[in-house]
């Protein structure tokens, strides 16, 4: 360790511009990758903010449309080949009832959407709509907690008598679930969206809006973290590992430097009984003190300097870093220098002690 301190002090002297300039270098890099992961991570909060559903394509309707919700849902499954985890579409009375469906076409069927179904179950009383009655368009439906009426019984909607199947009391007045299929002839639809299992893409947004702009159809925004958007987040720990990776290629270049100019240090080194591996431990850890000296002051920079101005300019800023992201993002930095650390210590002791026993 006596000796690990004393190459380290006498390259502080000796080379002392290529010292700041290597651990500008790392200071830098560590700073760009804590950077680079706030900057782009407040981006996506920013894309990610209001009450867009992400997962979500949606279209509103203000005039009355005979929209083809059958060819529409088997067209999206079938031939868009959209993963559709259910249709929420909802129509309109002239009382200002709404009558809603959230059904998924499975297996050639129309039916009730089984996670819908599933997250309800302790507000609803009774059963949904069956497969047979969504096919037959049997005019049944589930009412909500204010309404009166009971289990089997019948109601009068938009003129039509339809039987009571259910009652969901998370539903509130006026709100009425039922089969699209048994909606009222004097209803028109003003409200379809589609929920997928899968970040749909823009060509899913576009082929979505070009086929409801016939129909009148006011599409929702493409404010959605898309697939390309996944690709960017993921890529976040890839651009941190290229900025280490470009940091330990600027350290191999100064070690190599260096290194070169001890070589007779270290011969005298191996004339004194010091072996290849103790003398590649030797500068590993003077790579290692190096690293974590300059680790050690990018954090404090960041935390004591950076920290305070960049919350200022990106409001999610608080919401990103924590002890888990220091540590992963600081761990990226650490493991690249290491594995560069590691390769020059064996290069340049595999060298100068292959020169030593040639006689060189």
């Amino acid at each position: 360790m006596i000796l690990v301190i004393k190459n380290w002090l006498d390259f502080v002297r000796n080379h002392r511009f290529l010292f700041l300039l290597m651990m500008l270098a790392q200071l830098v890099s560590v700073l760009c990758i804590y950077f680079v992961y706030g900057v782009f991570q407040n981006n996506l909060y920013m894309l990610l903010e209001g009450e867009h559903d992400n997962y979500r394509l949606a279209a509103s309707f203000s005039d009355e449309t005979n929209l083809p919700v059958k060819e529409l849902a088997q067209k999206m499954t079938e031939e868009w080949g959209l993963d559709i985890d259910f249709l929420y579409l909802t129509a309109q009375d002239a009382k200002g009832n709404e009558f809603q469906d959230r059904f998924e076409y499975a297996d050639c069927q129309y039916r009730y959407s089984q996670s819908v179904e599933k997250n309800v179950l302790g507000d609803m009383e009774g059963r949904f709509p069956s497969a047979d009655e969504y096919a037959s368009g049997k005019k049944v439906v589930v009412i909500n907690g204010e309404q009166k009426g009971e289990i089997g019984g019948q109601i009068r909607l938009a003129g039509e008598t339809y039987t009571v199947i259910g009652i969901n009391r998370a539903n509130v007045s006026k709100e009425y679930e039922m089969p699209f299929t048994a909606f009222p002839a004097s209803s028109h639809v003003n409200y379809l969206s589609v929920s997928l299992k899968n970040l749909p893409t823009r060509a899913d947004y576009e082929r979505f809006a070009d086929e409801l702009s016939g129909f009148g159809a006011a599409v929702e925004d493409f404010a959605v973290a898309n697939h390309e958007d996944v690709k960017k987040q993921h890529s976040l720990l890839l651009i941190s590992v290229l900025l280490a990776i470009l940091s330990g290629g600027n350290l191999f270049l100064v070690y190599c430097y260096i290194f070169r100019q001890r070589k007779e240090n270290l011969v005298i080194f191996c004339l004194h009984g010091c072996t290849e591996k103790k003398a590649r431990r030797m500068f590993f850890v003077e790579i290692l003190f190096n690293m974590a000296v300059s680790v050690a002051l990018a954090l404090l920079v960041f935390l004591f300097f950076l920290y305070p101005v960049l919350s200022t300019w990106y409001e999610y800023l608080y919401r990103i870093y924590g002890v888990r992201e220091y540590v992963m993002l600081t761990g990226i930095f650490v493991i690249i220098t290491l594995l560069f650390g590691w390769v020059i210590a064996h290069k340049m002791t595999r060298l100068s002690l292959s020169d030593f026993r040639r006689g060189e």
